[in-house]
């Protein structure tokens, strides 16, 4: 294995959305980056990287620089994105070795619940992520491409990638599917990696050895739109069922919209 092998570990926080967490061990062999509009946020090992997307509104900004990784380092090997509500707790550096020797340009731990972007989008609608008939148009979409059900789904929170051209074409492929669909960003990954034929590998679910998640810093209050549309997307699921809205054959329990049956 290469020992010169430049990794970076980056994390985005917009709008102190996220408290930025510290490594419980600090690796030389990795350099820290955080990209954020507040530089006192951020404190060593965690070098500040300042956001200059001044078009996009913060959840736009912290998805762009999640998805465009070869765009802010171009120089390095291979990185390890992390939202910021992400800490790593372990000695990473073997784990992430396992990873690298594997034949992917993308691997990321598996979904906790879901294991499927049609499920995923009946729980987006349920938990009234966005109009049930955005999310619906989205899921036709890839139906109508013969997408197929439970073809996997991914906690996209912490993402490990090489810098390879496979690489670049599925972040550009993401980034339309994103900005051109609902803004959940899982929604599209496995759908634009199996359009143009990237496998991807699945960690399985979140390892506690290595990382810990925690809450956000700021908790969003709902407001009456949130609410609004809450129940107007449980009532028009109710009246049709997901798979009719989504054009799939597979039912989705609308009880349990994350269960695919």
């Amino acid at each position: 294995m290469d020992t010169n092998l430049k990794i970076a570990i980056y994390t985005c926080i917009t709008g102190n959305y996220d408290k930025l967490a510290l490594p419980t061990s600090v690796d030389n062999r990795f350099d820290y980056f955080c990209f954020s509009d507040d530089s006192n946020n951020v404190v060593a090992p965690w070098v500040f990287k300042p956001i200059d997307l001044p078009d996009l509104d913060n959840k736009d900004k912290q998805r762009y620089i999640k998805i465009h990784v070869n765009q802010f380092f171009p120089e390095y090997d291979s990185t390890i994105y992390m939202d910021g509500k992400i800490q790593i707790t372990g000695e990473l550096y073997d784990f992430f070795i396992s990873i690298y020797n594997l034949p992917y340009c993308l691997s990321a731990f598996t979904h906790t619940e879901r294991s499927c972007i049609y499920s995923e989008g009946a729980a987006c609608s349920y938990y009234s992520h966005d109009w049930i008939w955005n999310i619906a148009a989205q899921m036709r979409e890839y139906s109508s491409f013969d997408f197929p059900v439970n073809e996997g789904l991914m906690d996209t929170y912490v993402l490990f990638r090489k810098n390879t051209p496979q690489t670049d074409l599925l972040m550009d492929a993401w980034w339309l599917a994103y900005l051109k669909g609902v803004k959940r960003d899982q929604l599209s990954l496995s759908y634009v990696a199996w359009k143009h034929e990237i496998p991807i590998h699945y960690l399985g679910h979140i390892d506690s050895h290595y990382f810990k998640i925690s809450i956000h810093a700021v908790k969003r209050t709902r407001s009456i739109k949130i609410s609004l549309r809450k129940y107007i997307n449980r009532a028009i699921a109710f009246l049709i069922p997901y798979h009719v809205l989504f054009s799939i054959p597979s039912k989705i329990s609308r009880k349990k919209p994350f269960q695919s049956i």
